[in-house]
């Protein structure tokens, strides 16, 4: 709502290069929480307008932005090829930071194929591009959560918990807490595979009542809820999700951050 007011009054001032960059703005706010399809056209309205005005420094992040529209509709081949349209731009301009979002895109496009090996180098790649800015916190814990859920898809959960562990530290920053749903996800993945349904059942129940859940979370955290039901049957999985809404994110990660890398020591954190 704030974007959209944010907007109007840029409209009204005429300022064109600041509408650009609004309408990418709404078109994030959109993808994550609305419709995908709204926000294709918001975001190709800011390409174009950025096109329009010359706003060179702006257009690989709108390309990047629409690969990112085109992956969470499911169109991985449109998504891979704004991503490669960006990168170059990027490259040009000196700027490591947004290539290594081409590379998180890539990533998260190959673990989605369940393609866990080229998951792993699209990731590993985007956390040496990231590091190079050390105050982009955001960045870096996104890329490091889906590296480690990648970890663990490819059967290597120790590792995936160790780059969690590692990452707990930054998720604690106010900055970053939009990827708390996200983080949490990764752990309730670990939690199936160690055969913890019930501790995964809480973790998607903290999940789905978490506001700043996007829209493609859920769907994930959905299906793991219903393997957890499947599990645990109907009234367990029912009273763990409903401990996990009771919970509050910031205050479990900070627990998780003071443990060692244990993840029985975790998941036993949610039961207390």
């Amino acid at each position: 709502m704030y974007k959209r007011q944010a907007l109007s009054l840029i409209r009204e001032h005429g300022d064109r290069v600041m509408e650009a960059i609004g309408l990418g703005q709404l078109s994030i706010e959109t993808l994550r929480y609305g419709d995908p399809d709204r926000a294709r056209v918001l975001r190709e309205q800011a390409l174009a307008r950025v096109r329009e005005l010359g706003h060179r420094s702006n257009e690989p992040w709108n390309l990047w932005e629409l690969g990112e529209v085109y992956r969470v509709i499911g169109q991985p081949d449109k998504a891979r090829r704004y991503y490669d349209e960006a990168r170059p731009l990027f490259r040009a301009q000196g700027h490591g930071f947004g290539e290594s979002y081409c590379e998180r895109g890539l990533g998260d496009l190959a673990l989605a194929a369940g393609d866990f090996a080229t998951a792993i180098g699209h990731f590993t790649a985007a956390r040496a591009l990231a590091s190079e800015y050390p105050d982009q916190f955001w960045s870096q814990l996104y890329v490091t959560i889906q590296l480690a859920r990648t970890l663990n898809g490819c059967g290597q959960p120790g590792e995936a918990l160790a780059v969690l562990h590692a990452a707990l530290p930054v998720a604690t920053a106010s900055v970053v807490k939009g990827l708390h749903p996200g983080l949490m996800t990764a752990v309730a993945e670990l939690a199936l595979a160690a055969g913890r349904a019930e501790a995964a059942a809480t973790l998607c129940g903290l999940v789905a009542a978490h506001p700043m859940t996007w829209n493609e979370t859920r769907a994930t955290t959905a299906r793991l809820a219903a393997q957890a039901r499947a599990t645990l049957g109907e009234a367990a999985a029912d009273a763990a999700e409903a401990r996990g809404r009771t919970l509050d994110a910031p205050t479990l990660i900070a627990r998780l951050a003071a443990l060692p890398p244990d993840l029985a020591a975790w998941l036993d954190v949610l039961a207390e």
